[in-house]
């Protein structure tokens, strides 16, 4: 069923926008690789509501695919979603994390740009993050501070710091980072490392550490990654998400 669902948020929206163009001078396709006036790349495990900056009008189909299990039953851990700018620098997106072919949960995020705080070479915004959990029947909310840094024409840095309240049967606080370094090699090509921590009182800390490849092909913006998950004992990982950008 769910495979379905995938394959209407990839191709369906190309159906009602084919006509639309974005009367602006940054390439609407460069979504991942950033439409914002600083070419800084969205992490692939945590991603942003488009491009912090992104503007308005441009819309955004992908899905993220984990695997973390490899043993006699591997877990495809998925989330379809879409993300539309409905103003310059703001954004939302609805996303729908499933586990193989059982619909997990409904995630509802927005994100917005501090244009004040923002300089010729940084950015810096906020996300909000509402998740119901639909197994145990109760919210998980996030909420990030974002901050990226292009430092140089091939580097650039991405920042996201801030709190969750984790959904049953935790029910507490803690702390929730990402950060992301990437190395341009083209305006189709970038390497990458994403790390990110979750840390709580109550339990072990979550790291996992993924090394990452970012390719455009087409109009098709492609991010693959094998890597690391630590949590009381550390498990490969890998991820690819695919996206496309109208």
């Amino acid at each position: 069923m769910y495979i379905f669902i995938l394959i209407f948020l990839l191709f369906a929206p190309w159906f009602a926008v084919a006509q639309h163009q974005i009367p602006s001078p940054i390439d609407p396709d460069e979504g991942t690789f950033a439409s914002s006036r600083l070419k800084i790349p969205e992490p692939m495990v945590f991603d942003l509501v488009r491009p912090l900056g992104a503007l308005k009008g441009e819309l955004e189909v992908n899905s993220l695919f984990k695997i973390s299990e490899f043993g006699g039953h591997p877990v495809l851990q998925w989330a379809p979603e879409i993300e539309y700018t409905f103003a310059d620098g703001w954004g939302i997106e609805f996303e729908l994390p499933a586990e193989n072919s059982i619909l997990e949960a409904y995630k509802l995020a927005i994100q917005g740009k501090f244009k004040r705080l923002s300089t010729r070479s940084t950015l810096q915004g906020w996300q909000g993050i509402y998740e119901w959990d639909r197994i145990n029947g109760s919210p998980q909310l996030d909420l990030l501070h974002l901050f990226g840094w292009q430092i140089h024409s091939d580097w650039s840095f991405f920042s996201m710091n801030g709190v969750r309240r984790f959904a049953a049967p935790r029910r507490d606080f803690g702390y929730l980072g990402n950060h992301t370094v990437f190395r341009r090699f083209s305006s189709r090509f970038e390497l990458g490392l994403e790390t990110n921590t979750q840390a709580t009182p109550s339990a072990p800390v979550r790291f996992m550490a993924m090394p990452q490849i970012l390719w455009r092909v087409g109009h098709y913006n492609i991010q693959a990654g094998v890597g690391t998950l630590s949590e009381v004992t550390t498990r490969p990982k890998v991820a690819w998400r695919v996206s496309r950008e109208f």
